[in-house]
């Protein structure tokens, strides 16, 4: 039921394609992990395969490849149009996979919520057909690459999805709170997800639903956390799916004492 209401959304977007803008690429250089491959586009830290996967953790967007093979036979305008059909079925495919393989906290991948929870689900399709094509491209043999992606966060995001709200609002006094927190958990095994909380030494929550974004590197985190944050080194990570950050008893406290009165710093974690 789920690969037909697929193929048939990507019969409708191949007549009438979403509005196309042309990709920019960078070079990037990666670091091997367990799951898949982080890479990183100076700064910016991406989640990839080889099979045109990727999840720009920075910014919190999601990206594949969809490909379709023209048929052998027939004239090129009806062999492409064929072969646009079936990149767009297939893009709508591996969207769903990719986010079923998503890590969404330190317990669960969203496959694990969708399995239980209806409206969850419910939602997630929605964002899939909501997708937007950013480029599409036409092969000399007539076949067709075209590339989608779903945002991770904000409004219309997966994290309101599955959340029931969008990204989290800093609130900071500048009189009396660092500007952000950034944890350099690099080292430690720790990745990507959907929500990331930090924890003190005995496991305990400490910080969760801050605002929050992962980089490659530490000059990169300024975006995020600004030009004073605290800085902590992560002593391990959490969980199954190694999402949270575990930290020593006194870097601890210095979190929870940032976080006094409710303050929401953002977040950046370095991977």
């Amino acid at each position: 039921m789920k690969r037909a209401l697929l193929a048939a959304l990507a019969l409708s977007l191949a007549i009438a394609p979403a509005a196309i803008a042309a990709p920019q690429a960078t070079p990037s250089t990666e670091v091997a992990t367990a799951s898949a491959t982080l890479a990183a586009s100076g700064s910016i830290l991406v989640e990839k395969d080889d099979d045109g996967l990727s999840i720009d953790w920075s910014r919190f967007v999601l990206r594949i490849k969809g490909i379709g093979m023209a048929p052998e036979r027939g004239a090129l305008a009806q062999r492409r149009l064929m072969a646009k059909r079936i990149a767009f079925a297939d893009g709508y495919r591996r969207l769903s996979d990719a986010l079923d393989a998503l890590r969404v906290t330190s317990e669960a991948h969203l496959r694990d919520l969708t399995a239980v929870d209806d409206q969850t689900r419910l939602g997630v399709n929605d964002l899939i057909r909501e997708a937007r094509a950013t480029d599409v491209h036409y092969w000399a043999d007539g076949s067709v690459e075209v590339t989608m992606e779903v945002p991770l966060a904000g409004p219309q995001g997966l994290a309101k999805v599955v959340f029931g709200n969008a990204t989290a609002t800093a609130s900071i006094d500048p009189k009396t709170k660092p500007s952000g927190l950034v944890i350099d958990a690099r080292g430690t095994g720790a990745q990507p997800a959907l929500k990331a909380r930090v924890r003190d030494a005995a496991g305990r929550v400490i910080a969760t639903d801050l605002p929050l974004a992962y980089y490659h590197l530490p000059d990169g985190a300024k975006e995020q956390s600004g030009d004073n944050p605290l800085k902590i080194k992560a002593k391990r990570a959490y969980g199954p799916t190694r999402a949270d950050v575990l930290l020593t008893e006194e870097d601890a406290n210095k979190v929870k004492a940032a976080l006094k009165d409710g303050a929401k710093l953002p977040l950046a974690i370095i991977l």
